[in-house]
């Protein structure tokens, strides 16, 4: 049985929304596990363009001003060096993973607007051998994500 033009479009415009999300979340993904460790360098800076621009701000950031902004390649190389990361020179004693989740993407052709949760959970180790658990942070990510000329979905704000 023979699909019709109508039904087989729709059908391609489906995989296509379902391969843009894989992808957009494959980026989500490999940023949060390059963040933790601090050796994914390379992986990290290929999340974003060349002219992305990271700006953290705290909770409840609507009246308060950034933590900092990174804009461009060479920025954002410094933020992810100064970044904590899991057993790092700076936090030996202490362990910790960048979790995402409950993402939400609203696409629009080339472009996404994606909004992820996140969770910063933190093991830490006392001389004494007692372990203790926190969350060093949570919040929300609110992302402009482009599809580059190479076919990859990458954060562009």
């Amino acid at each position: 049985m023979a699909m019709s033009t109508a039904a087989a479009r729709s059908l391609e415009e489906r995989l296509e929304e379902l391969e843009a999300e894989h992808e957009i979340l494959r980026t989500i993904h490999a940023y949060s596990h390059a963040l933790a460790y601090g050796e994914q360098e390379e992986e990290f800076l290929d999340c974003f363009t060349e002219d992305a621009v990271c700006e953290p701000r705290p909770r409840n950031s609507s009246s308060r001003p950034t933590v900092g902004r990174a804009e461009g390649r060479a920025q954002l190389t410094q933020f992810y060096r100064n970044h904590a990361h899991a057993r790092s020179k700076t936090s030996p004693e202490s362990w910790f993973k960048h979790v995402t989740g409950d993402t939400r993407i609203k696409r629009g052709g080339n472009t996404a607007v994606v909004e992820s949760h996140y969770v910063t959970p933190i093991e830490i180790k006392y001389e004494d051998g007692t372990t203790e658990f926190e969350v060093l942070g949570m919040g929300r990510y609110k992302d402009q994500f482009v599809k580059c000329p190479d076919g990859r979905w990458r954060i562009k704000e």
